[in-house]
């Protein structure tokens, strides 16, 4: 089953794939695309309801057989060549890179100059400051326990540390954002005045 579906997916993606792509490196990419979006039609198509589960303790619906293995094929390859590949792990590092300095310069940030942090994250640390740590924590869930059935009780919920609130914050950023705050924090760029990204 495994060498049908080997097949298969070559012979889908080798289509588009064919000798007059491979000229262009973005051709070949938006063909390869087509070829897997194709295959995920496919997929689509083939799925299984089942009033049984399809194996012991398994789903109720699931892809048929061929397709299962199609899927494995195509995990394999994506596993190999773009999880495991140089590529992928220079965009990792560069993440991780720019997240862990945004997350130290933010922290720096608040505990040297929290009266102009970003309107959203000053309310968010105001929040962990005034909601967090072990004490209000306690208190909340003491008063919870206490509570009599049919009782309103409408005190805020305990928000965490304010290194949390930082966290959440990042969080809530798109990339470009994200990326944009690293470099004026970091001083890469800083020849423009304001937030033009609404932080």
């Amino acid at each position: 089953m495994f060498i049908e579906a080997l097949v298969e997916v070559e012979s889908v993606l080798a289509g588009y794939l064919s000798d007059r792509a491979r000229s262009a490196v973005d051709l070949r990419e938006a063909l390869a695309r087509s070829g897997v979006s194709d295959l995920i039609g496919r997929f689509i198509s083939s799925v299984v309801i089942s009033a049984t589960p399809l194996w012991v303790n398994g789903p109720h619906i699931g892809l048929s057989r061929p397709q299962w293995h199609q899927v494995q094929v195509l995990k394999e390859i994506t596993k190999r060549y773009v999880i495991d590949g140089a590529e992928l792990a220079l965009l990792q590092r560069g993440q991780e890179h720019v997240l862990g300095g945004l997350v130290d310069m933010l922290h720096s940030w608040t505990q040297n100059d929290p009266s102009r942090l970003p309107p959203r994250l000053a309310a968010e640390i105001k929040l962990a400051t005034t909601q967090g740590g072990a004490k209000y924590e306690q208190e909340y869930y003491a008063h919870l326990a206490q509570r009599e059935p049919g009782d309103d009780f409408m005190e805020p919920a305990p928000r965490g540390e304010p290194n949390r609130a930082i966290v959440d914050y990042i969080c809530s950023l798109s990339d470009a954002k994200c990326m944009a705050l690293y470099q004026k924090l970091s001083g890469q760029r800083v020849h423009r005045a304001g937030i033009e990204f609404g932080f």
